[in-house]
């Protein structure tokens, strides 16, 4: 399940802002209240189901948000952006033993877009981000599109550099399952 975090609020905010914060929360609190009322109708019809919350899940959300066709990996990280609502989404899941059909990973053609916008790249204040195509680390896609764990400053990433560490093994951020351009 994913919730919008709300449109007009989040034009407003700068993303490090109590607006932010504050949507932020309340989307997953949104998905605490909804994702339990749907475990419990599904526990009453005698199905097990327990509801996933960020804090309390015990699945990643990310792949599962690819698996069911709610998204695609965007340049920015392990975040899924929807075709409808962009970045502006938190996420929960709701598993069950209930049968049921399921959906296919979608392609809205989000890569082909990120390879010609660099947008995030030219925005990314340490230069994590590429431009161009994903980097790839053991066949799968590098984390931020780039060889740096999120959010590293240039500053850190010279000095880790100069002192002969360079490129990472590979990072454990990478979202399983997920291969670039399929």
């Amino acid at each position: 399940m994913i919730v919008d975090q709300g449109f007009e609020t989040m034009e407003g905010a700068s993303g490090d802002d109590w607006i932010s914060v504050a949507q932020s929360m309340r989307a997953y609190l949104r998905f605490s209240l909804l994702g339990g009322v749907v475990a419990k109708h599904l526990r009453n019809l005698g199905y097990g189901a327990r509801a996933h919350t960020v804090m309390d899940g015990e699945v990643l959300q990310p792949p599962l948000l690819l698996l069911s066709g709610l998204g695609e990996v965007s340049r920015i990280g392990e975040v899924i952006l929807n075709p409808f609502l962009g970045p502006r989404l938190k996420s929960g899941v709701v598993t069950t033993d209930l049968p049921l059909a399921h959906d296919k990973p979608v392609d809205f053609g989000l890569q082909r877009f990120c390879e010609s916008c660099n947008k995030c790249a030219r925005e990314c204040p340490s230069g994590a981000i590429t431009a161009g195509p994903k980097l790839m680390f053991n066949g799968d896609a590098a984390p931020l599109g780039g060889d740096e764990p999120p959010c590293r400053s240039a500053g850190a990433r010279k000095a880790r550099r100069r002192a002969g560490q360079g490129r990472p093994q590979r990072h454990e951020e990478v979202v399983v399952g997920y291969r670039a351009g399929g």
